[in-house]
Protein backbone atom coordinates (compact mmCIF):
# COMPACT_ATOMS: atom_id res chain seq x y z
CA UNK A 1 0.00 0.00 0.00
CA UNK A 2 1.31 3.51 -0.65
CA UNK A 3 2.60 5.12 2.22
CA UNK A 4 0.50 8.83 0.99
CA UNK A 5 -2.62 6.29 1.18
CA UNK A 6 -1.64 4.94 4.79
CA UNK A 7 -1.78 9.11 5.63
CA UNK A 8 -4.77 9.71 3.94
CA UNK A 9 -6.73 7.46 5.93
CA UNK A 10 -5.36 8.09 9.45
CA UNK A 11 -5.30 11.51 9.35
CA UNK A 12 -5.37 11.88 13.22
CA UNK A 13 -1.73 11.30 12.87
CA UNK A 14 -0.83 14.91 11.82
CA UNK A 15 -3.62 16.96 14.33
CA UNK A 16 -6.28 14.45 16.98
CA UNK A 17 -8.74 16.43 15.91
CA UNK A 18 -8.62 15.96 12.36
CA UNK A 19 -11.12 12.29 13.61
CA UNK A 20 -13.78 14.83 13.56
CA UNK A 21 -13.62 15.30 9.99
CA UNK A 22 -13.96 11.03 9.31
CA UNK A 23 -16.46 11.06 6.88
CA UNK A 24 -18.04 8.27 8.60
CA UNK A 25 -17.53 10.08 11.99
CA UNK A 26 -19.17 12.93 9.92
CA UNK A 27 -22.12 10.97 8.79
CA UNK A 28 -23.04 9.37 12.07
CA UNK A 29 -23.45 12.99 13.25
CA UNK A 30 -25.30 13.89 11.30
CA UNK A 31 -27.42 11.18 11.94
CA UNK A 32 -30.74 11.94 13.97
CA UNK A 33 -30.67 8.04 15.36
CA UNK A 34 -27.27 7.30 16.13
CA UNK A 35 -26.22 3.59 17.59
CA UNK A 36 -23.99 2.76 19.87
CA UNK A 37 -23.72 -0.98 19.56
CA UNK A 38 -23.34 -3.19 22.93
CA UNK A 39 -19.56 -4.34 21.64
CA UNK A 40 -18.54 0.19 21.01
CA UNK A 41 -19.87 0.13 24.49
CA UNK A 42 -18.16 -3.19 26.20
CA UNK A 43 -14.45 -3.82 24.56
CA UNK A 44 -11.71 -3.41 26.43
CA UNK A 45 -8.70 -1.96 24.28
CA UNK A 46 -6.27 -2.12 26.94
CA UNK A 47 -6.55 -5.78 26.87
CA UNK A 48 -4.08 -6.98 23.92
CA UNK A 49 -5.43 -9.73 21.58
CA UNK A 50 -6.54 -10.28 18.28
CA UNK A 51 -10.27 -9.68 17.76
CA UNK A 52 -12.92 -9.87 15.33
CA UNK A 53 -16.50 -8.09 14.34
CA UNK A 54 -18.49 -9.69 11.98
CA UNK A 55 -21.91 -8.77 10.92
CA UNK A 56 -23.99 -7.98 7.74
CA UNK A 57 -22.66 -5.53 4.92
CA UNK A 58 -23.65 -1.94 5.76
CA UNK A 59 -24.50 -2.93 9.53
CA UNK A 60 -22.36 -0.17 10.34
CA UNK A 61 -19.00 -2.03 11.50
CA UNK A 62 -16.94 0.29 9.85
CA UNK A 63 -18.57 3.28 11.92
CA UNK A 64 -17.96 1.30 15.05
CA UNK A 65 -14.52 0.91 14.45
CA UNK A 66 -14.25 4.69 13.78
CA UNK A 67 -16.33 5.72 17.06
CA UNK A 68 -14.02 3.35 19.06
CA UNK A 69 -10.73 5.21 17.53
CA UNK A 70 -12.45 8.66 18.64
CA UNK A 71 -12.68 7.01 21.79
CA UNK A 72 -9.08 6.19 21.93
CA UNK A 73 -8.34 9.83 20.63
CA UNK A 74 -10.25 11.94 23.75
CA UNK A 75 -8.45 9.53 26.42
CA UNK A 76 -5.41 11.66 25.18
CA UNK A 77 -3.42 8.66 24.08
CA UNK A 78 -0.78 9.04 21.28
CA UNK A 79 -2.56 9.25 17.60
CA UNK A 80 0.14 8.09 15.93
CA UNK A 81 -0.26 4.62 18.04
CA UNK A 82 -3.55 3.86 15.79
CA UNK A 83 -3.56 2.61 12.87
CA UNK A 84 -6.97 2.08 10.61
CA UNK A 85 -6.68 0.33 6.96
CA UNK A 86 -9.29 -0.68 5.02
CA UNK A 87 -8.28 -3.74 2.88
CA UNK A 88 -9.92 -3.69 -0.36
CA UNK A 89 -7.28 -1.28 -1.43
CA UNK A 90 -4.32 -4.66 -0.28
CA UNK A 91 -3.38 -7.15 -2.70
CA UNK A 92 -2.53 -9.87 -0.50
CA UNK A 93 -1.16 -11.41 2.75
CA UNK A 94 2.37 -10.38 1.75
CA UNK A 95 1.57 -7.18 1.70
CA UNK A 96 -0.28 -6.72 4.71
CA UNK A 97 2.63 -8.38 6.66
CA UNK A 98 4.69 -5.85 5.16
CA UNK A 99 2.90 -3.00 6.08
CA UNK A 100 1.80 -3.75 9.23
CA UNK A 101 5.49 -4.65 10.44
CA UNK A 102 6.79 -1.45 8.80
CA UNK A 103 4.79 0.77 10.82
CA UNK A 104 4.69 -1.51 14.07
CA UNK A 105 8.36 -1.27 13.87
CA UNK A 106 8.37 2.19 13.52
CA UNK A 107 5.72 2.90 16.24
CA UNK A 108 8.53 0.62 18.81
CA UNK A 109 11.40 2.37 17.48
CA UNK A 110 9.32 5.55 18.68
CA UNK A 111 9.06 3.80 22.13
CA UNK A 112 4.93 3.92 21.98
CA UNK A 113 3.87 1.59 24.02
CA UNK A 114 0.54 -0.25 23.22
CA UNK A 115 -0.78 -0.09 19.69
CA UNK A 116 -4.14 -0.22 18.65
CA UNK A 117 -4.94 -1.74 15.08
CA UNK A 118 -8.09 -1.71 13.11
CA UNK A 119 -8.30 -3.54 10.06
CA UNK A 120 -11.23 -2.82 7.92
CA UNK A 121 -12.59 -5.75 5.39
CA UNK A 122 -10.32 -8.21 6.73
CA UNK A 123 -12.06 -10.77 4.00
CA UNK A 124 -10.50 -9.39 1.42
CA UNK A 125 -7.54 -10.88 2.05
CA UNK A 126 -6.85 -14.30 1.32
CA UNK A 127 -5.65 -16.41 3.99
CA UNK A 128 -5.59 -13.06 6.31
CA UNK A 129 -5.08 -15.55 9.39
CA UNK A 130 -1.63 -16.61 7.95
CA UNK A 131 -0.60 -13.49 8.19
CA UNK A 132 -1.53 -12.70 11.67
CA UNK A 133 -0.04 -15.73 12.77
CA UNK A 134 3.22 -14.68 11.30
CA UNK A 135 3.00 -11.34 13.10
CA UNK A 136 2.27 -12.90 16.57
CA UNK A 137 4.87 -15.65 16.19
CA UNK A 138 7.42 -13.03 15.42
CA UNK A 139 6.45 -11.22 18.85
CA UNK A 140 5.33 -7.73 16.88
CA UNK A 141 1.99 -7.99 17.72
CA UNK A 142 2.64 -8.99 21.51
CA UNK A 143 1.67 -4.88 22.84
CA UNK A 144 -1.22 -4.42 20.57
CA UNK A 145 -5.22 -4.55 20.36
CA UNK A 146 -5.81 -5.54 17.14
CA UNK A 147 -9.37 -5.33 15.12
CA UNK A 148 -10.46 -7.19 12.15
CA UNK A 149 -14.20 -6.62 11.07
CA UNK A 150 -15.59 -9.05 8.02
CA UNK A 151 -19.00 -9.36 6.37
CA UNK A 152 -19.03 -13.06 6.42
CA UNK A 153 -18.77 -15.75 9.39
CA UNK A 154 -17.03 -18.03 7.68
CA UNK A 155 -13.75 -16.18 8.64
CA UNK A 156 -14.47 -16.81 12.39
CA UNK A 157 -14.48 -20.41 12.34
CA UNK A 158 -11.05 -20.21 10.36
CA UNK A 159 -9.50 -17.62 12.86
CA UNK A 160 -10.08 -19.93 15.62
CA UNK A 161 -9.01 -23.20 13.68
CA UNK A 162 -5.39 -21.27 12.03
CA UNK A 163 -4.79 -19.04 15.02
CA UNK A 164 -4.85 -21.32 18.16
CA UNK A 165 -3.35 -19.93 21.44
CA UNK A 166 -2.00 -17.09 19.30
CA UNK A 167 -5.19 -14.44 20.07
CA UNK A 168 -4.41 -13.34 23.77
CA UNK A 169 -7.37 -11.80 25.66
CA UNK A 170 -9.07 -11.68 21.62
CA UNK A 171 -12.88 -12.54 20.92
CA UNK A 172 -15.13 -12.58 18.50
CA UNK A 173 -17.65 -10.31 18.43
CA UNK A 174 -21.10 -10.00 16.16
CA UNK A 175 -22.78 -7.02 14.97
CA UNK A 176 -26.45 -7.32 14.09
CA UNK A 177 -29.13 -4.83 12.95
CA UNK A 178 -30.73 -2.75 15.85
CA UNK A 179 -33.12 -4.68 17.98
CA UNK A 180 -36.57 -2.53 18.40
CA UNK A 181 -35.95 -2.68 22.20
CA UNK A 182 -32.58 -0.38 21.15
CA UNK A 183 -34.72 1.43 18.71
CA UNK A 184 -36.98 2.68 20.79
CA UNK A 185 -33.91 3.35 23.84
CA UNK A 186 -32.09 5.32 20.92
CA UNK A 187 -35.06 6.91 20.10
CA UNK A 188 -36.70 8.17 23.31
CA UNK A 189 -33.07 8.04 25.75
CA UNK A 190 -34.61 5.81 27.84
CA UNK A 191 -33.91 2.70 29.58
CA UNK A 192 -36.38 -0.07 29.18
CA UNK A 193 -35.11 -3.16 31.70
CA UNK A 194 -34.71 -6.68 30.25
CA UNK A 195 -36.56 -9.22 31.30
CA UNK A 196 -36.11 -13.37 31.17
CA UNK A 197 -38.66 -15.24 29.73
CA UNK A 198 -39.25 -17.17 32.63
CA UNK A 199 -40.10 -13.81 34.39
CA UNK A 200 -42.47 -12.63 31.76
CA UNK A 201 -44.03 -16.38 32.22
CA UNK A 202 -44.72 -15.27 36.25
CA UNK A 203 -46.07 -12.17 35.96
CA UNK A 204 -49.58 -11.92 36.64
CA UNK A 205 -52.44 -10.98 34.04
CA UNK A 206 -53.29 -7.78 35.46
CA UNK A 207 -49.13 -6.73 35.52
CA UNK A 208 -49.04 -7.79 32.04
CA UNK A 209 -52.06 -5.55 30.84
CA UNK A 210 -50.11 -2.87 33.05
CA UNK A 211 -47.13 -3.21 30.89
CA UNK A 212 -48.72 -2.86 28.13
CA UNK A 213 -50.77 0.13 28.96
CA UNK A 214 -47.44 1.83 29.69
CA UNK A 215 -45.49 0.88 26.92
CA UNK A 216 -48.04 1.65 24.80
CA UNK A 217 -46.75 4.95 23.71
CA UNK A 218 -44.34 2.69 21.66
CA UNK A 219 -46.49 1.02 19.42
CA UNK A 220 -45.97 3.77 16.58
CA UNK A 221 -42.65 3.49 16.79
CA UNK A 222 -43.15 -0.45 16.31
CA UNK A 223 -45.22 0.55 13.17
CA UNK A 224 -41.97 2.79 11.69
CA UNK A 225 -39.65 -0.40 13.07
CA UNK A 226 -41.34 -3.10 11.08
CA UNK A 227 -40.86 -0.64 8.06
CA UNK A 228 -37.23 0.16 8.57
CA UNK A 229 -35.93 -2.36 10.29
CA UNK A 230 -32.69 -2.43 12.22
CA UNK A 231 -30.08 -1.35 9.75
CA UNK A 232 -29.05 2.15 10.85
CA UNK A 233 -28.53 3.52 7.48
CA UNK A 234 -31.97 2.45 6.33
CA UNK A 235 -33.96 3.98 9.43
CA UNK A 236 -32.40 7.28 9.32
CA UNK A 237 -33.21 7.37 5.64
CA UNK A 238 -36.92 6.36 6.47
CA UNK A 239 -36.62 9.21 8.78
CA UNK A 240 -35.06 12.03 6.40
CA UNK A 241 -37.64 10.66 3.73
CA UNK A 242 -40.76 8.98 5.46
CA UNK A 243 -39.31 5.78 2.68
CA UNK A 244 -36.64 4.18 1.94
CA UNK A 245 -35.36 5.60 -1.11
CA UNK A 246 -34.06 3.77 -4.39
CA UNK A 247 -30.48 4.67 -3.58
CA UNK A 248 -30.66 2.64 -0.40
CA UNK A 249 -32.72 -0.26 -1.25
CA UNK A 250 -30.00 -0.56 -4.82
CA UNK A 251 -26.95 -0.30 -1.78
CA UNK A 252 -28.26 -3.35 -0.04
CA UNK A 253 -29.45 -5.11 -3.21
CA UNK A 254 -25.76 -4.64 -4.50
CA UNK A 255 -24.11 -6.45 -1.69
CA UNK A 256 -26.35 -9.00 -1.66
CA UNK A 257 -25.63 -10.69 -5.14
CA UNK A 258 -22.29 -9.36 -4.96
CA UNK A 259 -20.93 -10.95 -2.28
CA UNK A 260 -21.85 -14.93 -3.35
CA UNK A 261 -19.41 -14.03 -6.55
CA UNK A 262 -16.47 -13.92 -3.54
CA UNK A 263 -17.61 -17.64 -3.13
CA UNK A 264 -17.17 -18.40 -6.87
CA UNK A 265 -21.28 -18.84 -7.25
CA UNK A 266 -23.66 -17.60 -9.82
CA UNK A 267 -25.28 -14.84 -9.53
CA UNK A 268 -27.83 -15.85 -11.73
CA UNK A 269 -28.76 -19.13 -9.50
CA UNK A 270 -28.90 -17.04 -6.40
CA UNK A 271 -31.24 -14.07 -8.58
CA UNK A 272 -33.38 -17.45 -9.50
CA UNK A 273 -33.14 -18.61 -5.45
CA UNK A 274 -34.30 -15.29 -4.07
CA UNK A 275 -37.41 -15.46 -6.29
CA UNK A 276 -38.83 -18.62 -4.63
CA UNK A 277 -38.04 -17.12 -1.35
CA UNK A 278 -40.90 -15.11 -0.94
CA UNK A 279 -43.25 -18.12 -1.28
CA UNK A 280 -41.28 -20.68 1.57
CA UNK A 281 -40.46 -17.95 4.23
CA UNK A 282 -41.31 -19.58 7.63
CA UNK A 283 -42.94 -23.05 5.69
CA UNK A 284 -41.05 -25.93 6.31
CA UNK A 285 -39.50 -27.29 3.37
CA UNK A 286 -36.49 -29.78 2.59
CA UNK A 287 -33.53 -28.64 -0.02
CA UNK A 288 -34.72 -31.23 -2.04
CA UNK A 289 -37.95 -30.27 -2.51
CA UNK A 290 -36.39 -26.96 -3.37
CA UNK A 291 -34.52 -28.14 -5.48
CA UNK A 292 -37.34 -29.55 -7.53
CA UNK A 293 -38.94 -26.41 -8.43
CA UNK A 294 -35.67 -24.67 -9.86
CA UNK A 295 -34.05 -24.91 -13.12
CA UNK A 296 -30.42 -23.99 -12.62
CA UNK A 297 -29.46 -26.25 -9.92
CA UNK A 298 -28.54 -29.59 -9.99
CA UNK A 299 -28.82 -31.39 -6.65
CA UNK A 300 -29.70 -30.45 -3.47
CA UNK A 301 -26.58 -29.73 -2.45
CA UNK A 302 -25.59 -27.11 -4.75
CA UNK A 303 -29.13 -25.56 -2.73
CA UNK A 304 -28.00 -26.24 0.83
CA UNK A 305 -24.85 -24.17 -0.20
CA UNK A 306 -25.65 -21.19 -1.52
CA UNK A 307 -28.09 -20.78 1.75
CA UNK A 308 -25.05 -21.84 3.80
CA UNK A 309 -23.29 -19.16 1.96
CA UNK A 310 -26.40 -16.45 2.78
CA UNK A 311 -26.37 -17.46 6.50
CA UNK A 312 -22.67 -17.26 6.46
CA UNK A 313 -23.11 -13.51 4.93
CA UNK A 314 -25.40 -13.01 7.54
CA UNK A 315 -28.73 -12.80 4.84
CA UNK A 316 -31.20 -15.12 5.28
CA UNK A 317 -31.35 -17.03 8.63
CA UNK A 318 -31.89 -21.10 8.66
CA UNK A 319 -33.74 -22.70 11.46
CA UNK A 320 -33.52 -26.21 12.32
CA UNK A 321 -35.71 -28.74 14.17
CA UNK A 322 -34.94 -29.22 17.44
CA UNK A 323 -35.43 -32.40 19.31
CA UNK A 324 -36.25 -31.35 22.76
CA UNK A 325 -36.25 -34.79 24.40
CA UNK A 326 -32.44 -34.84 22.87
CA UNK A 327 -31.46 -31.68 23.34
CA UNK A 328 -30.14 -31.43 19.60
CA UNK A 329 -31.00 -30.30 15.98
CA UNK A 330 -32.28 -32.70 13.32
CA UNK A 331 -29.98 -31.37 10.41
CA UNK A 332 -31.82 -33.90 7.99
CA UNK A 333 -35.50 -32.94 8.89
CA UNK A 334 -37.11 -29.85 7.37
CA UNK A 335 -36.38 -26.30 7.97
CA UNK A 336 -37.34 -23.15 7.74
CA UNK A 337 -35.79 -19.78 6.44
CA UNK A 338 -36.21 -15.78 7.11
CA UNK A 339 -34.83 -12.87 5.83
CA UNK A 340 -32.26 -11.49 8.62
CA UNK A 341 -34.14 -7.68 8.09
CA UNK A 342 -36.83 -5.82 6.16
CA UNK A 343 -34.50 -4.19 3.97
CA UNK A 344 -33.46 -7.62 3.25
CA UNK A 345 -36.98 -8.45 2.50
CA UNK A 346 -37.72 -5.14 0.38
CA UNK A 347 -35.00 -6.51 -1.89
CA UNK A 348 -36.66 -10.40 -1.80
CA UNK A 349 -39.60 -8.76 -2.83
CA UNK A 350 -38.23 -7.04 -5.49
CA UNK A 351 -36.14 -8.84 -7.17
CA UNK A 352 -39.01 -11.44 -7.24
CA UNK A 353 -42.29 -9.24 -7.72
CA UNK A 354 -44.20 -11.21 -5.38
CA UNK A 355 -44.84 -10.22 -1.54
CA UNK A 356 -43.60 -11.94 1.70
CA UNK A 357 -47.46 -13.13 3.43
CA UNK A 358 -47.46 -10.57 6.64
CA UNK A 359 -47.55 -13.56 9.24
CA UNK A 360 -44.29 -14.66 7.95
CA UNK A 361 -42.98 -11.06 7.81
CA UNK A 362 -43.71 -10.44 11.40
CA UNK A 363 -41.97 -13.64 12.33
CA UNK A 364 -38.94 -12.63 10.56
CA UNK A 365 -39.17 -9.54 12.70
CA UNK A 366 -39.24 -11.86 15.91
CA UNK A 367 -36.59 -14.14 15.23
CA UNK A 368 -34.31 -10.79 14.26
CA UNK A 369 -35.03 -10.11 17.56
CA UNK A 370 -34.38 -13.23 18.94
CA UNK A 371 -30.97 -14.28 17.99
CA UNK A 372 -29.57 -12.72 20.74
CA UNK A 373 -30.54 -16.10 22.37
CA UNK A 374 -28.26 -17.95 19.59
CA UNK A 375 -25.67 -19.73 22.03
CA UNK A 376 -22.77 -19.61 19.13
CA UNK A 377 -22.62 -17.37 16.06
CA UNK A 378 -19.68 -19.17 14.22
CA UNK A 379 -21.75 -20.16 11.72
CA UNK A 380 -23.52 -16.93 10.93
CA UNK A 381 -27.34 -16.85 10.35
CA UNK A 382 -26.97 -21.06 10.38
CA UNK A 383 -28.91 -21.26 13.37
CA UNK A 384 -27.50 -24.70 14.64
CA UNK A 385 -27.41 -23.01 18.30
CA UNK A 386 -30.54 -21.73 18.68
CA UNK A 387 -32.87 -20.55 18.02
CA UNK A 388 -34.94 -23.29 16.78
CA UNK A 389 -38.27 -24.49 15.54
CA UNK A 390 -40.66 -27.65 16.19
CA UNK A 391 -43.04 -29.67 15.16
CA UNK A 392 -45.25 -33.17 16.14
CA UNK A 393 -45.96 -35.51 14.46
CA UNK A 394 -49.74 -34.21 13.95
CA UNK A 395 -47.19 -31.60 11.94
CA UNK A 396 -48.55 -29.01 14.96
CA UNK A 397 -45.70 -26.21 14.41
CA UNK A 398 -44.16 -23.92 17.03
CA UNK A 399 -42.74 -20.97 15.35
CA UNK A 400 -39.72 -20.24 17.76
CA UNK A 401 -37.80 -22.31 20.50
CA UNK A 402 -35.51 -20.79 22.32
CA UNK A 403 -32.87 -21.47 25.31
CA UNK A 404 -32.19 -19.33 28.19
CA UNK A 405 -30.85 -20.51 31.35
CA UNK A 406 -30.39 -23.83 30.28
CA UNK A 407 -34.42 -24.08 30.33
CA UNK A 408 -36.15 -23.95 26.55
CA UNK A 409 -39.11 -22.50 26.12
CA UNK A 410 -41.45 -21.82 23.19
CA UNK A 411 -42.51 -19.23 21.16
CA UNK A 412 -45.87 -18.58 18.54
CA UNK A 413 -46.43 -15.89 16.48
CA UNK A 414 -50.08 -15.45 15.79
CA UNK A 415 -50.10 -11.59 14.42
CA UNK A 416 -53.76 -11.20 14.41
CA UNK A 417 -56.38 -9.18 16.50
CA UNK A 418 -58.76 -12.31 17.35
CA UNK A 419 -57.10 -14.90 19.52
CA UNK A 420 -58.74 -17.89 20.96
CA UNK A 421 -57.34 -21.44 22.57
CA UNK A 422 -56.72 -22.85 19.55
CA UNK A 423 -54.25 -20.32 18.60
CA UNK A 424 -51.69 -21.71 21.88
CA UNK A 425 -53.29 -25.30 22.24
CA UNK A 426 -49.48 -26.29 21.07
CA UNK A 427 -48.10 -24.85 23.56
CA UNK A 428 -50.31 -25.58 26.36
CA UNK A 429 -50.36 -29.48 25.05
CA UNK A 430 -46.73 -30.21 24.39
CA UNK A 431 -44.93 -27.72 26.43
CA UNK A 432 -47.56 -26.66 28.97
CA UNK A 433 -46.17 -23.33 28.60
CA UNK A 434 -45.39 -20.88 26.20
CA UNK A 435 -45.82 -17.61 25.21
CA UNK A 436 -48.29 -16.12 22.25
CA UNK A 437 -47.30 -13.48 20.11
CA UNK A 438 -50.45 -11.51 19.04
CA UNK A 439 -51.30 -8.17 17.64
CA UNK A 440 -52.69 -6.21 20.59
CA UNK A 441 -53.70 -8.94 22.71
CA UNK A 442 -52.83 -9.47 26.17
CA UNK A 443 -53.89 -12.52 29.02
CA UNK A 444 -52.69 -15.02 30.69
CA UNK A 445 -53.97 -18.72 30.54
CA UNK A 446 -52.11 -20.90 33.03
CA UNK A 447 -48.87 -21.31 32.09
CA UNK A 448 -49.28 -19.61 28.33
CA UNK A 449 -48.65 -15.50 28.52
CA UNK A 450 -50.13 -13.55 25.59
CA UNK A 451 -48.71 -10.40 24.61
CA UNK A 452 -48.27 -8.08 21.41
CA UNK A 453 -45.07 -8.03 19.36
CA UNK A 454 -44.61 -4.57 19.98
CA UNK A 455 -44.39 -5.27 24.14
CA UNK A 456 -42.19 -8.63 24.11
CA UNK A 457 -39.66 -7.02 21.88
CA UNK A 458 -38.59 -4.39 24.37
CA UNK A 459 -38.87 -6.67 27.57
CA UNK A 460 -36.48 -9.61 26.13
Amino acid sequence: MRLEDIYFQNSWWDLKENIENDRHINIFNQCQFKYYPDFYKMIDMEKTGIYTLRGPRQVGKTTTMKLLIRKLIHQDLDPSNILYLTLDNIQDKEELIETLKNWILLRQKANSGRLYIFLDEISFINNWQTAMKYLTDINLLSQSFVLLSGSSAYDIKKSSERLPGRRGAGDDYIQLPVSFKDYVQGSHSVEINKLKIADILNLSESELKLLTFEYGKYQVDFTFYCQSGGFPKVINNYIENNMITEEVIKIYEDFILGDIERFSKSRFTLIELLKKIPDIVGQQFSWNSLNNELNSISSSNTVESYFQILGMNFIIATLFFLDPSKGSIKPKKQKKIYPLDPIVSNVIERLSSKKINHGNYMESIVLENLLQFSSRKTEGLNLYYGPYYWYSQKKKEIDFLIEQSSELYPIEVKYQTNINKSDYATLTRNFNKGILLTKDTTFKDGNVVGLPVFLFLLLI
